[in-house]
C-alpha cells in the first residue's frame, strides 16, 4: 500500500494524492463491484433506480426554474409546483 505525507490541515488533499497514486499503481479504487458478478435483474433494478433518480432531479429543476420565472408559480413550495407539473 502507498503512503502520503499529509500535512496540518490538508487531509483532502492527502487523500486525493493517495487515489491518484493507487490508480498509477494499478489497484482498483472500486473493488466490492469487480469482485462479484451482477445479476442481470440486479444491472436493470440499478438502471431503472438511476433513471428515477434523474427523473425526479430533472422536475425539481424545472420546478425551481419555474419558481423564479413565473408569475403563476412565485408564491408555491417547490412540491406544490412539481405537483401541478405532473398531472
Amino acid at each position: 500500500m502507498a503512503t502520503v505525507e499529509v500535512k496540518a490541515g490538508t487531509a483532502l488533499a492527502g487523500l486525493k494524492r493517495l487515489k491518484r497514486i493507487n490508480e498509477k499503481q494499478g489497484s482498483s479504487g472500486q473493488p466490492k463491484f469487480s469482485d462479484r458478478h451482477v445479476k442481470p435483474s440486479e444491472k436493470r433494478r440499478r438502471a431503472k433506480l438511476a433513471a428515477i433518480k434523474r427523473q425526479k432531479k430533472k422536475d425539481s429543476m424545472r420546478a425551481k426554474v419555474l419558481s423564479t420565472m413565473t408569475r403563476r408559480y412565485k408564491k408555491l413550495s417547490i412540491k406544490q409546483i412539481m405537483s401541478k407539473i405532473s398531472q
